[in-house]
């Protein structure tokens, strides 16, 4: 079309009847499915006041429980505190129960309930998400098994966690490891751990390290 052509005048009667009719369809629609709209939005409304309802009954719980595990702490001692950790961690608040899984581990190994400490070593293993943490429950696991008479197990773990752990943890891996094959009778891994030890810095121990090394090779 050329520049020139001229352009069609807006007719403004058509336009605003345009405008009203779809302004007209919009409120028919609004006005069919207000029981719908007005229906999702009451239930968002209302998840929501669940989800606010929920979240303060767990903050409420969780602070409960945590007073609850302080108590325990507090008045009781020995097999009486393990009985009490034993009862309260199988009700307790997922945000409470692994650190009272900890405290039952520690007071079971102290009245040298191992084989109840093993166990709860493997729950935490079991139920902790953080890598750092797991190794502590798989250290507390292989230390209670070695103390329990069972040497070649706690040699395996400690064995496994050597090629898996971090640096930080090397040091109580090896002393598992030393500890858990001399006990089972394999020296030559005893002997190996041992110099890790020393080669690793252990100047707090040394002697007793040069001690241990020395004698293993004497074998």
């Amino acid at each position: 079309m050329s520049e020139h052509a001229t352009k069609m005048p807006v007719n403004e009667e058509a336009l605003a009847g345009e405008v009203n009719q779809e302004a007209s369809r919009l409120l028919d629609t609004l006005l069919r499915y207000k029981n719908i709209i007005l229906g999702g939005a009451a239930a968002l409304i209302a998840v929501a006041a669940v989800y606010a309802g929920v979240t303060l009954w767990n903050a409420h719980s969780v602070s409960t429980a945590s007073e609850e595990l302080g108590q325990i702490l507090l008045t009781t001692e020995g097999d009486a505190r393990v009985d009490a950790l034993a009862a309260f961690v199988e009700d307790a608040p997922d945000a409470v129960r692994n650190g009272a899984l900890f405290e039952l581990a520690d007071v079971q190994m102290r009245q040298e309930r191992y084989q109840e400490a093993v166990g709860t070593w493997e729950r935490l293993e079991a139920s902790l998400q953080s890598p750092e943490l797991s190794i502590l429950a798989k250290l507390g696991k292989g230390r209670s098994l070695l103390l329990d008479g069972h040497a070649a197990q706690a040699q395996e773990i400690a064995a496994l966690m050597q090629s898996e752990a971090p640096e930080a943890f090397l040091i109580p891996v090896n002393r598992l490891l030393a500890a858990a094959a001399e006990e089972a009778g394999d020296t030559q891994t005893a002997l190996e751990a041992y110099q890790a030890l020393l080669s690793g810095g252990q100047v707090a121990d040394a002697s007793y390290l040069q001690y241990k090394v020395q004698e293993l090779q004497a074998k």
